[in-house]
């Protein structure tokens, strides 16, 4: 019984290994009869319009060699071979913007822009850009606002000629504001905010024009939120004057102290530059600066103005040289500012209507209305 069993087992186990040897001799014959094809055909694989096509030689005897072209009812293999690259065109390059033209500012008085006149009077003078005094050193502003500061300091014009300057600052000629900052006869009435005397008086320059302190943080923010509003109305440009310490005048009477200390000006007037900077990013409006040669070749230390704080902070810096002959790319580049070319801009009485450089001219020329 148990040699029946042990021949049973020994006779099923052949005939399984049996059947795997034909499995194994079929799929061999597969692969070298799929290899010998792949190797035949490659003579018969044609480039066509449409792709890559395999023609093997018995297709010509159900259609003659007259229909070859016409591949229509071919019995053919297509391969697309164009990929998804030709199917994107390519994405034609952005045109470059226009260049900037070269500034010729040209000043043109308040009433000519409350008459509707002052780009009459701009390109009178040569200009394709308007300028106008927003800020006066008495503190004196040029439009409406609601600001309180300015409203207790008796700032706000009596002339209300808003409409007018923002159908300026609509038009294609750049509009630029001459924004006279801590020289502010009207702000300084009050001791709060004023630079004093040594005798407590609030002190004057030459001009008897009182300053406030670009000291304290009320005063910075005063100024900023003013030029935030001409952005507003839009202007293009916003240039400093008197955007330091002062300079001139009997400096020795002036009070050492919260509201001036020697020790801090340049920082005090940077930090006041780079509030200015921030506040008006948002509207895509320059910060410039008018500045004198003596800031720029370090004779003058007295205003806290550098440099290093123009370079950092403004756009472009308006220079009225003491003589023709001053080279102020020179002096430019003496304080450390870069790319003079396009951010100095030249004050003169009148434009230079050959020059190539940027210019301004701050007096008006002709009638206002």
């Amino acid at each position: 019984m148990a040699r029946n069993r042990g021949y049973g087992s020994y006779r099923g186990r052949a005939s399984f290994t049996d059947i795997l040897k034909w499995i194994a001799v079929a799929l061999a014959i597969l692969i070298l009869a799929a290899i010998g094809l792949l190797v035949w055909g490659q003579q018969y694989l044609v480039s066509t319009d449409k792709g890559i096509q395999f023609r093997p030689p018995f297709l010509e005897f159900f259609h003659p060699a007259s229909s070859s072209e016409d591949v229509s009812n071919d019995f053919s293999i297509i391969v697309d071979t164009s990929g998804s690259q030709s199917q994107t065109p390519d994405p034609e390059p952005e045109p470059e913007p226009e260049p900037e033209p070269v500034l010729t500012a040209a000043a043109a008085a308040l009433e000519a822009a409350a008459a509707g006149s002052a780009l009459q009077q701009v390109a009178q003078a040569g200009g394709n850009a308007i300028i106008l005094e927003m800020k006066s050193p008495q503190g004196r502003l040029a439009w409406q606002t609601e600001n309180s500061m300015a409203v207790q300091a008796g700032a706000v014009s009596s002339d209300n000629i808003d409409a007018q300057l923002e159908a300026l600052g609509q038009g294609e000629t750049p509009l630029i504001a001459l924004f006279d900052c801590f020289q502010d006869h009207a702000l300084a009435a009050s001791e709060s905010y004023a630079i004093l005397s040594n005798s407590g008086y609030k002190w004057t320059d030459p001009d008897k024009v009182r300053w406030s302190s670009p000291t304290n943080p009320l005063v910075q923010d005063y100024q900023v939120s003013l030029m935030v509003e001409l952005a507003e109305l839009g202007f293009d440009e916003i240039v400093l004057q008197n955007w330091g310490y002062p300079d001139e005048g009997n400096l020795n009477w002036i009070r050492v102290g919260e509201a001036y200390d020697p020790n801090q000006l340049d920082q005090i007037v940077e930090s006041f530059l780079a509030k200015a900077r921030r506040a008006l990013e948002p509207y895509g409006v320059k910060l410039s600066v008018m500045v004198s040669p003596a800031v720029l070749s370090g004779e003058n230390l007295l205003s806290g103005q550098t440099g290093a704080a123009i370079d950092r902070w403004t756009d472009r810096v308006w220079v009225r040289p003491n003589s023709p002959e001053d080279d102020l790319d020179a002096l430019l580049t003496q304080a450390g500012i870069t790319n003079s070319q396009e951010r100095l801009v030249r004050i003169a009485d009148t434009l230079d209507l050959t020059s190539e450089r940027p210019q301004a001219a701050l007096t008006p020329v002709g009638p206002a209305g």
